[in-house]
């Protein structure tokens, strides 16, 4: 019994002995100091990170400071820093990382020193919060031109480098698209509302681990998905014409519709040569657009581009013209014509999904320079036709007739004559 209590109590110390000696070992380490502060204790993943400074006085008996062996832990992340002295205290500072270095989350900062005696010793932490940033989104997307329904819509975003994107778009279809990713252009495509109208749309940004969700609208405000009906052609016409570069000018423009469908509506621009026509010109009733600005300093033979930029009934289309006529009801130089001069009926209306077009004059027109069907294809030049008749031709015009009948008459009567003479003589023989 004696020898059990015996090696009972040898297993007692020997245990005491191994609880004890960590802490023997704890307290052998001479009094140090090792602390970190920072400059801010929450930012978003847009910002830099804020300022941190770690002082340390080593435990007596460590060597002079190795300086690789004192840095500060942001998370997994050992940094430097830059030292202010040689000799102790040794305070480390480090300016931060920069924006986006971080992704959102809470992260323990910490000053560490590796004793060549003692081993690692660490701070008691800070902690830095970070939360996403919201971005600032630009969407690019839809422009001046309508879309037929269903037809894919490219929109660029400025804001974000990369993530997932839905388009949106608020008018008569409620209709948001499938998630798309950006390409490597800070792009993704989509498709169009199916039902024709005008939309408000918008981009809206899934949100990162760097950025919070968000949405913008496309910088052009207006959508127009468009029926596509082809316009029946498109007119230019000016005064003076044709043009003077540099002179007070003034621009119609006529956009015809089709039988049936009502006039089109919406904005037209005019290129000439390599200067653009500014501000666009916007349709009024009956699809008409007159407009008053000094002409660019360029021709018509520099070439004249018009275009209309379609609405919720018709494409958008354009024309290429290399003249231009008089407005109607106006003369070449702007003044009203006098009231000789002579007026012809109107061409009759043409067949549906045709522009009219006639070799004959408009009322009170100069000369006509209607363009040829463009039936959805684009490019199509207008043609000029034959202008009025003036009185002028007209007179000269009567003058050669009754001439021609009076030549005819006295011919005639000569013809007579000799036939009775010859008749006379043979009788006579």
């Amino acid at each position: 019994m004696r020898f059990i209590v015996m090696i009972f109590a040898a297993a007692v110390a020997a245990g005491l002995n191994l609880v004890t000696a960590p802490l023997h070992a704890e307290a052998a380490i001479p009094s140090y100091q090792l602390t970190v502060t920072e400059s801010a204790s929450a930012i978003t993943t847009d910002q830099s990170t804020p300022s941190f400074r770690a002082s340390l006085v080593p435990p007596a008996g460590d060597p002079s400071l190795n300086p690789a062996n004192f840095y500060i832990s942001i998370g997994s992340m050992n940094e430097a820093g830059g030292l202010n002295t040689l000799s102790p205290p040794y305070n480390l500072y480090f300016g931060g990382l920069p924006p986006f270095s971080l992704t959102a989350g809470t992260y323990d900062v910490v000053a560490k020193y590796q004793s060549p005696n003692y081993g690692l010793l660490t701070s008691a932490p800070v902690t830095l919060t970070v939360s996403q940033a919201t971005p600032t989104l630009t969407c690019n997307g839809g422009g001046n031109y309508t879309y037929a329904p269903g037809a894919p819509i490219t929109i660029g975003v400025d804001g974000v480098g990369s993530g997932a994107f839905t388009a949106h778009f608020a008018g008569p279809e409620n209709l948001t698209s499938s998630v798309q990713q950006l390409d490597s252009n800070h792009q993704f495509t989509v498709s169009a509302p199916t039902v024709p109208g005008n939309y408000s749309p918008s981009c809206e940004f899934q949100g990162s681990a760097t950025y919070a969700p968000a949405s913008a609208p496309f910088n052009n405000r207006v959508l127009t998905v468009s029926a596509s009906h082809p316009v029946g052609g498109i007119r230019l016409y000016t005064n003076p014409a044709p043009l003077v570069p540099n002179t007070p000018t003034t621009w119609q423009v006529d956009v015809i519709g089709q039988p049936g469908l009502p006039a089109p509506t919406g904005n037209v621009s005019i290129t000439i040569g390599n200067y653009f026509i500014r501000p666009l010109l916007i349709l009024g009733p009956g699809g008409t657009a007159t407009v008053q600005l000094t002409s660019p300093n360029a021709t018509a033979a520099d070439g004249i581009q018009v275009v209309y930029m379609g609405d919720t009934v018709y494409a958008d289309s354009f024309v290429h013209l290399y003249t231009t006529q008089p407005i109607p009801g106006r003369t070449a130089s702007g003044a009203t014509p006098s009231a000789s001069s002579p007026t012809v009926a109107a061409p009759a209306a043409a067949a549906a999904g045709q522009s009219v077009v006639s070799d004959r004059p408009s009322p009170s027109a100069g000369p006509d320079n209607s363009p040829l069907p463009l039936a959805g294809v684009a490019g199509l030049s207008a043609v000029s036709r034959i202008g009025r008749t003036s009185p002028r031709n007209l007179a000269v015009v009567l003058l050669i007739a009754i001439a021609a009948i009076a030549l005819g008459a006295t011919g005639f009567v000569g013809v007579r004559w000799w036939k009775g003479s010859i008749l006379s003589r043979t009788q006579r023989k």
